[in-house]
Formats: C-alpha cells, sequence, structure tokens
C-alpha cells in the first residue's frame, strides 16, 4: 500500500474518529454535570450540553442520560439530542447516497 493509499483510508476514517470523540467527550461531560449536580459544585451550562449534542449527533448525551439519569425530565435536552442524533443519520445517508451516484 502506497502513501496515497494510506492517506485516503486515514482521511476516510476521520468522520469515525470525529464523532466518536465528540461523543466520548460529550457523555464525559454529562457525567461531571451530574457529580457536580449532587455535590453542589459549578455546573456545566445547558447551553454547552444542547451545542455539543448538536454538532456531535447527540448520541453521548443520550447515553450519558440514561446512564447517569440526568436531565432526564427537561424535554430541551430529548429533544436536542433526539433530533440530532437522527439528523446526522440523515445527513450521512444523503452523503452515502451522493456520493455512491455521482
Amino acid at each position: 500500500m502506497g502513501i496515497g493509499e494510506t492517506l485516503a483510508v486515514a482521511a476516510a476514517r476521520l468522520p469515525l474518529v470525529y464523532y466518536l470523540a465528540l461523543n466520548v467527550l460529550l457523555f464525559a461531560i454529562m457525567g461531571w454535570d451530574k457529580f457536580c449536580a449532587v455535590k453542589y459544585l459549578r455546573r456545566v451550562p445547558e447551553k454547552t450540553l444542547l451545542i455539543l449534542g448538536a454538532i456531535s449527533g447527540g448520541l453521548g448525551g443520550l447515553a450519558g442520560m440514561q446512564f447517569f439519569h440526568h436531565k432526564t425530565r427537561k424535554p430541551v435536552f430529548w429533544a436536542v439530542f433526539l433530533a440530532a442524533f437522527f439528523g446526522h443519520i440523515a445527513l450521512w445517508f444523503l452523503l452515502c447516497r451522493w456520493l455512491v451516484l455521482d
């Protein structure tokens, strides 16, 4: 395998690494915010959690909500994380379809 093929494979994996890293980060931040809530420490702003959920596809946020039992009563978190999750799936579907048909 030449350098060009190696770079192409690496570039193809970047979106997967991006999603994995952001969702692990969001999951960890949800856990940290729950810890801070229990200990009455300074919290992570809700806006930060929602923005990170929107750009990451929301899966880490949904997992964090369930695992840490955190923000589960707030409809805005469900709405943003689910919309991001299904929106990102739709975008990837359309992108893959466009690349295959082109």
